[in-house]
């Protein structure tokens, strides 16, 4: 499955230390926020992504994903924003 026009990066995934859920952090590019039917989207396929961490892994337990917003990147978006504005 492709998704459409957005180009989205993964930011930092952070695992739980039982490893058994991981929550993965996304950015949409040139975007404040990955839109919540992307991530939808994403949740949807986390499944099969899970299916083929677990064969190139070879672990007890592959970590459940949970597809989450950046909010860094939206945080340093904003701060961009008004030192732009600040500088006008």
């Amino acid at each position: 499955r492709h998704f459409t026009a957005d180009l989205l990066s993964v930011t930092q995934i952070r695992v739980t230390k039982d490893l058994r859920g991981a929550k993965v952090s996304v950015s949409a590019i040139g975007k404040p926020k990955v839109s919540d039917s992307k991530l939808e989207e994403l949740q949807q396929q986390a499944h099969e992504m899970q299916r083929e961490i677990s064969k190139k892994l070879h672990m007890r337990y592959c970590p459940k994903l949970e597809f989450v917003n950046d909010q860094a990147v939206a945080s340093s978006q904003k701060i961009d924003d008004i030192l732009t504005k600040i500088k006008n």
